[in-house]
């Protein structure tokens, strides 16, 4: 009846009956017209179709829209085909940009990162922090901070202790400064740090962040090893909450990402300095300090919503006579003053 009502009278009450009257010929148009609805026709068909009549069916439906496909994609590149052919003479001039030639990308759009960057992040990014942040508790680092959004959305987690940011490129870090003005629940703190080789000792913080970081990093694996070891292992143990974008996990999407010229894209990390054809669950489920608790994607799987923890080691988990040995916990750094 909703049907009805949107104005489908026409195709449930004359052209399906007539489709039945015209395969199976006259004889059956008396039966049908006299009563020309859809639940007669449904009837009719569900007397009289076999399970071949349903495979040619299905498989003429889906040879048809493969054709439609494949020609909407041959008419994308067509119409775009200049833009991708500049696209390949670039990347076949000067490549993928070096760590180096990142950087400062980085540092040449720290500035006006929340204007540029930070509304397109918006839209997507933001949304996933807000939706996995809610699960920080401790002491937290945030890995490649930038120009801490995450910090914002920290303040009204319940359970947040202290905050630490650190990021390699040190106009980031002057530019997240400012946000350390405002008054939080928890002492905070950034400060320039590389990602690689984090300046903490082991099992110092109960949350680590990682929200565009390892597209971000010249090396994802070393970054996700550190990350693992200032991760806490005593107790229930800390975690690692990970939101990164990258390559659709299904297959066929990927594909037809790749083929329409989507992702990745070519001069990406030059513009942005990240790079977009990272496979973030398998990085997180190739580092051998790390386990996957659980993990989701959003936007036809082009971003990874992962929460990890620290795998403990066997020297963590035994001592010399076979005991469980405590962890050690350093005692927090201090952080810097912010207004409460």
């Amino acid at each position: 009846s909703s049907f009805r009502v949107y104005g489908f009278d026409f195709l449930f009450d004359r052209f399906l009956p007539s489709v039945v009257v015209l395969w199976q010929g006259s004889e059956v148009s008396e039966q049908i017209h006299s009563d020309t609805s859809m639940a007669s026709a449904i009837k009719y068909l569900n007397q009289h179709m076999r399970w071949y009549h349903w495979v040619g069916g299905i498989a003429m439906t889906g040879a048809v829209n493969c054709g439609i496909g494949l020609a909407l994609g041959e008419t994308y590149r067509w119409v775009y085909r200049d833009d991708e052919k500049r696209e390949k003479q670039f990347r076949q001039q000067y490549g993928t940009p070096s760590e180096v030639q990142r950087l400062e990308v980085f540092r040449y759009l720290a500035k006006d990162w929340d204007t540029v960057v930070g509304f397109k992040e918006k839209r997507g990014a933001d949304s996933y922090r807000h939706e996995m942040l809610k699960a920080a508790k401790g002491d937290v680092l945030d890995v490649a901070c930038g120009v801490c959004p995450s910090l914002l959305i920290l303040k009204t987690v319940e359970g947040v202790k202290s905050f630490v940011g650190v990021d390699i490129v040190e106009e980031m870090v002057e530019e997240a400064k400012p946000r350390l003005e405002q008054p939080y629940p928890f002492p905070a703190r950034v400060e320039v740090g590389n990602a690689h080789k984090l300046n903490f000792p082991d099992n110092s913080f109960d949350t680590v962040i990682c929200t565009m970081c390892l597209c971000s990093l010249e090396d994802p694996a070393k970054g996700l090893e550190e990350m693992a070891r200032v991760c806490r292992k005593d107790g229930d143990g800390g975690r690692v909450l990970i939101v990164e974008p990258g390559v659709a996990k299904n297959r066929f999407i990927r594909e037809g990402q790749r083929y329409f010229g989507i992702v990745p894209q070519l001069k990406h990390a030059w513009e942005f300095g990240w790079h977009d054809d990272l496979d973030p669950i398998s990085l997180v489920r190739n580092c051998p300090s790390l386990e996957v608790e659980s993990w989701s994607t959003k936007v036809l799987g082009n971003w990874y919503l992962i929460v990890a923890r620290p795998k403990l080691q066997l020297e963590d988990k035994k001592g010399t006579d076979g005991a469980v040995a405590p962890s050690p916990v350093p005692a927090p750094a201090k952080a810097a003053e912010t207004k409460k």
